[in-house]
């Protein structure tokens, strides 16, 4: 439950563990590497000039134990010619060749077991699931030319940076979403890169909200940084906020308080804001890359998809001012 998840959240560091199925350090890493060198032998035989990358979660730190592998063609076909992705009709045919030709050879060196092209999506990929038991075997999602999932990466590890409360939060979502059968993008579900979009704009409009331009890193009002500040009386110098100070005759440093954040209430108030009434669907936007978190609605360009004119949620790209990333879905109500 929502207790036992506010529980299970105690990394206030990026790159160490966090408790309740998230990925170890360099673990994710590992299983990057491992699928990266067993699908590149492929696709060089296939196309000789091309190389593999991994993007998404497994790179960014943000995937949960077990997540699926998120791996690009580059250097054959088409790449997108903008930031927030997408190609076009003539570009698309010709990615879809190309994705087909690689599914076809994982399947004869038997480096997959199943596969499943979804060329509908916004940028095609297929989903496979590699060979071995539970514990070699992994499920991947490769993609050609996606120049921007790179991108979305070092944006996505910028603001864990800059947020240190983003990554259990977003770890712990997603396992909500895993558990209700929510976390996939391509039957209606909510993505890894909404989901980080949400989180980010949510702690953006959080900290609107509350001031924290007034506020300590770790949201502590002024008033109490000053009853924080170290004793002048006994201090005998300070460097870059470091203090040293001298008790008789020895002589030690005082460093600064680390960010203090209340994770749980984090977890509740996303939940209040986007699952309640504290977010206004029919007239504002998520922006996470604008610094209120949030625009108008009316500011993004809403072309009509298979399940509607518009979408439940609208998020606009963090890559590509006005454009809008999500799409509509008959499942984004739930």
């Amino acid at each position: 439950g929502l207790v036992g998840s506010e529980m299970c959240i105690r990394d206030r560091v990026p790159g160490r563990e966090v408790r309740g199925g998230a990925l170890g350090v360099g673990e994710g890493e590992a299983r990057g590497l491992l699928g990266e060198e067993r699908v590149d032998f492929v696709e060089r035989c296939v196309f000789p000039a091309a190389r593999l990358a991994c993007f998404g979660s497994g790179a960014s730190g943000l995937a949960l134990r077990g997540a699926d592998i998120d791996l690009v063609v580059l250097g054959v076909g088409p790449e997108c010619s903008t930031a927030g992705g997408g190609f076009n009709k003539t570009d698309r045919a010709e990615l879809v060749g190309v994705l087909r030709r690689i599914e076809r050879q994982l399947r004869r060196e038997r480096v997959v077991a199943r596969a499943q092209g979804i060329y509908t999506a916004k940028v095609p990929i297929v989903k496979a699931h590699t060979t071995g038991d539970d514990r070699t075997g992994f499920a991947l999602d490769l993609t050609v030319g996606a120049t921007n999932g790179l991108t979305a990466v070092d944006w996505i590890k910028a603001r864990v940076a800059e947020f240190p409360e983003l990554r259990p939060l977003v770890l712990v979502l997603k396992h909500l979403l895993k558990t209700h059968g929510l976390d996939d993008a391509s039957t209606g579900g909510c993505g890894g890169y909404l989901l980080v979009s949400l989180a980010v704009a949510h702690l953006k409009m959080r900290a609107h909200g509350e001031g924290r331009s007034s506020a300590a890193p770790g949201g502590r009002p002024e008033e109490q940084r000053e009853k924080e500040k170290p004793d002048r009386s006994t201090t005998d110098t300070t460097t870059h906020g470091v203090g040293m100070r001298r008790r008789d005759t020895s002589t030690f440093l005082v460093l600064p308080s680390p960010p203090r954040v209340d994770l749980g209430a984090t977890v509740t108030s996303f939940l209040r804001r986007f699952g309640g009434d504290g977010f206004d669907y029919a007239r504002s936007a998520v922006a996470a890359n604008r610094a209120a978190g949030a625009t108008r609605a009316a500011d993004l360009v809403v072309t009509p998809g298979p399940y509607g004119k518009r979408p439940f949620i609208l998020c606009e790209d963090p890559q590509e001012v006005c454009l809008l990333y999500t799409s509509p879905s008959p499942r984004d109500r739930g």
